[in-house]
């Protein structure tokens, strides 16, 4: 790197990537991203990936997305920071001095301590889970075809990640034996699904659920063992697979430096308007910063712009105003190219709302990568996996 700024990215996700674009090809600033991988992974279709679809979509690499920019990318891990030297530590022994630092390190897995269900559950945080989901519900529809009672597949939390895959999962066993016969039931603690959600949003994908899925809300888990749910005031429920979906916390890095990093009771970090820490230069954005919306894409890709705007201004001796978000679009997929999205303030459903979400889809990647980039991994999408066979699955 030269001696214009040094901002460094440490995390490959919607946020840094944003941020990295928008700092990209400047005679003021140098830009260095960081990341254990070699791909983004799109989480908003690793449910497709899960049930049949191209993961082609859901991975994009890094060497694609900043060709043609003068942003540098090391694969490796960062094991510490120092604000007051302004170093990063990374696993390959590397210390690495900055300017100014973004940490947009995303979340991981929370299973609130209950018994079992780490080992007993698949998960869907990443698209090596969604490949392994996968290889298990195929396995389950050819066993099931052969017998006569139907597979059951459990997925435990009622967001927008467990209601979309479930209502994926009867289709996706058509599609393997031409037997659509799967009991799927989605539990949820609260006392409706969606609870991020409004409530006409929420009712209106319960209403398109219906003959899909059994719901059922208010159901407190309690304790998972190899065959069994185990549910607060209510009999065990046995599964063929249990998918977990129901947690996600801020990553854990920043509960383990409480001496740098200030936290929420959701062990986000607290900043201020302007996205900083009490350090000079220190940024955290996306899944793991205490702001409104965090957690979904479009709130990432917001702050990732901000951070971009509010260096640029930085370095030119400007004032930047704080960071404010704005509501984020929604889009519930409900079945096979159908979903219920939010337009406005106008519900709308069927296939006009799976439209809406593969434009809401587009539009995310192309805030990352550039247009063409996007538009040919997006069209993956649409496409089943080429390896999609009885021979490879």
């Amino acid at each position: 790197m030269s001696n214009k700024h040094k901002h460094i990215i440490v995390g490959g996700g919607f946020a840094g990537l944003r941020a990295a674009r928008l700092l990209a090809n400047r005679n003021d600033v140098d830009v260095l991203v960081i990341n254990p991988q070699l791909n983004f992974e799109y989480h908003g279709s690793l449910y497709r990936s899960a049930n049949g679809y191209s993961p082609l979509e859901t991975v994009i690499p890094y060497r694609e997305i900043f060709k043609g920019t003068d942003v540098l990318y090391q694969q490796d891990f960062m094991v510490d920071v120092d604000p007051v030297k302004k170093h990063i530590k990374l696993l390959s022994g590397q210390e690495l001095g900055y300017d100014s630092l973004t940490l947009a390190l995303g979340y991981e897995p929370e299973y609130f301590g209950i018994p079992g269900m780490r080992e007993f559950s698949k998960t869907l945080y990443s698209l090596a889970d969604a490949l392994e989901l996968r290889k298990s519900l195929v396995q389950l529809a050819k066993q099931s075809f052969l017998k006569s009672a139907p597979a059951r597949v459990i997925v435990a939390g009622g967001g927008p990640t467990g209601v979309e895959v479930a209502a994926s999962i009867t289709r996706f066993f058509e599609m393997i034996t031409g037997d659509s016969r799967v009991e799927v039931s989605l539990i949820e603690a609260q006392n409706r699904i969606l609870g991020g959600l409004s409530e006409d949003f929420a009712y209106q994908v319960e209403r398109s659920l219906a003959n899909q899925i059994e719901i059922q809300c208010g159901k407190k888990v309690i304790r998972a063992t190899k065959e069994l749910l185990h549910i607060a005031d209510g009999p065990a429920q046995a599964f063929d697979i249990l998918i977990w979906t129901a947690g996600s916390s801020a990553n854990s890095y920043f509960r383990q430096r409480s001496d740098i990093f200030e936290v929420d009771h959701k062990g986000r970090v607290l900043v201020n308007k302007y996205l900083q820490t009490n350090h000079d230069g220190l940024y955290v954005v996306g899944d793991s910063a205490a702001v409104m919306y965090s957690g979904t894409a479009h709130a990432a890709i917001e702050m990732g712009a901000y951070i971009a705007s509010h260096l640029i201004a930085k370095l030119q001796s400007q004032n930047c105003a704080g960071f404010l978000p704005s509501q984020p679009e929604y889009a519930v997929p409900t079945g096979h190219e159908t979903a219920v999205a939010m337009q406005g303030t106008k519900l709308v459903g069927g296939q006009e709302g799976w439209q809406l979400r593969r434009e809401f889809d587009l539009r995310a990647l192309s805030l990352i990568a550039s247009k063409e980039v996007a538009h040919a991994h997006w069209l993956r999408g649409e496409d089943f996996a080429t390896i999609f066979s009885a021979a490879n699955l």
